[in-house]
């Protein structure tokens, strides 16, 4: 099992990246991979390529460029608005934890959500988008696939 890899949004602060990389934890902001003025799917995309889970407040956006997308490592939505640096690390952290849970129990985050508000959490699972999207990966149009399937192709990605 490989510890989650972190891409924070340009919403949360770079400092988070720089504690919890002290700490051991994997994790790094957009602003350390040249992203500031990126759009929303380049930095979907760079979290792709680095098998990165992107955390951020920016819900609505990447839940669109996230469903959009055939398979993706991951998502975090923090849900709560106007939070200082302090609350935002505590945050950040507890999706850590409940990452790990659900890796604990053979869960991985491949084509799910975290969503994560001050005094709860709630994971969600997408299918994966069809058409040429499955063609690309090699699957029918028709077929239903189950996460583990998702997972398997997510996999094969990283060789």
């Amino acid at each position: 099992m490989n510890p989650p890899k972190l891409l924070l949004d340009e919403n949360l602060s770079p400092s988070i990246a720089l504690t919890l990389t002290r700490e051991g934890y994997d994790v790094v902001h957009i602003r350390d991979r040249g992203l500031l003025q990126a759009t929303d799917a380049q930095v979907f995309a760079r979290a792709f390529a680095e098998d990165r889970i992107v955390v951020t407040f920016n819900c609505d956006d990447f839940k669109k460029v996230g469903q959009a997308a055939t398979v993706h490592a991951g998502l975090v939505f923090f849900e709560d608005s106007g939070l200082l640096r302090d609350e935002q690390l505590d945050l950040v952290r507890k999706a850590l934890g409940h990452i790990a849970d659900e890796l604990t129990a053979g869960r991985d985050m491949i084509n799910r959500v975290l969503r994560i508000w001050s005094d709860s959490a709630h994971v969600t699972e997408w299918g994966i988008r069809w058409g040429i999207a499955a063609t690309v990966l090699g699957i029918s149009p028709d077929a239903k696939v189950s996460s583990q399937t998702a997972q398997g192709q997510f996999a094969g990605r990283r060789g």
